[in-house]
């Protein structure tokens, strides 16, 4: 007997599972559908979280302007004060000329040295109180100063009487640089037939005035370290160095011809970097 379901012949397989199937179909269809949807929207909201961070970090980054260079100490070099001997740091413009007063309070001896950190060539200037001395290299300097010495360093050694003085830097080509000063200022002296004991360390060396009787002097160091000796007639273009001549590695200068007059003398380690006593002697 055919049967019929609603009006229409029906074979006798079931419509559940037909019906299951489209629905499950539909169904699967619907969610593969939502899910790429869904995954589509992350994409899209991941690139636009990305686009934001880079946009930030864009408007956040203010490139640095170029460091400005500190004005160096002005305040004036004053024999005695507390620091008066250490180590000034400044710097010099292109084409320019950095001055730094110097104060000396009574009679003495004064070496004043500069250096370029940048290793350019610097000429120094002394001026003031009847004096006019200048220097660009020293050939053959003492070390044991604040730096290392070279050649191209500017040493002045001299004997000032108490006044104001104006110490001029530049740099030989006109170049910009930064620059390192030391002014050791002593009022000790001995004359002829006199010994002293002078202390040499490392950034400070022995500085003193020997008073010259005859002119044809004589004058020795003797350390228990490797010492020098540098002499400088004031008004002499080339100073006396000497490392070892005394014997034992003991240094001696003998002058010649000097004019009767006090002179600046400086003992140092030849290495610059050490201490101890050293007998200084004049004869």
């Amino acid at each position: 007997m055919e049967r019929s379901v609603m009006g229409r012949p029906y074979s006798g397989r079931s419509l559940k599972p037909c019906a299951y199937d489209r629905i499950g179909r539909t169904d699967t269809w619907r969610g593969s559908r939502s899910m790429r949807r869904a995954h589509t929207g992350r994409m899209l909201g991941a690139a636009f979280a990305a686009s934001v961070t880079v946009l930030g970090l864009s408007a956040c980054f203010v490139p640095m302007p170029p460091p400005v260079p500190t004005p160096p100490n002005a305040d004036p070099i004053v024999q005695g004060s507390p620091g008066a001997e250490e180590l000034r740091e400044g710097f010099i413009a292109s084409g320019g000329t950095t001055t730094v007063e110097l104060q000396i309070e009574e009679r003495s001896a004064v070496v004043l040295t500069a250096a370029s950190p940048d290793n350019e060539d610097l000429t120094m200037r002394l001026v003031g109180e009847g004096v006019d001395l200048d220097n660009d290299d020293n050939d053959e300097g003492p070390e044991g100063f604040a730096f290392d010495m070279r050649a191209r360093n500017p040493l002045i050694g001299t004997v000032l009487d108490p006044g104001t003085y104006a110490i001029e830097l530049e740099e030989y080509g006109g170049d910009r640089t930064s620059f390192q000063l030391q002014v050791i200022a002593s009022p000790m002296f001995i004359t002829a037939g006199q010994s002293i004991d002078v202390q040499v360390a490392p950034g400070r060396p022995a500085v003193m005035m020997v008073s010259l009787s005859t002119g044809d002097e004589t004058i020795a160091a003797v350390a228990d370290f490797d010492s020098v000796l540098w002499t400088q007639v004031p008004g002499s273009l080339f100073p006396d160095f000497d490392d070892d001549t005394g014997g034992d590695g003991n240094p001696l200068v003998s002058l010649l011809g000097e004019e009767p007059q006090d002179i600046v003398v400086v003992v140092s380690s030849y290495s610059g970097d050490e201490s101890g006593t050293a007998l200084l002697s004049v004869e």
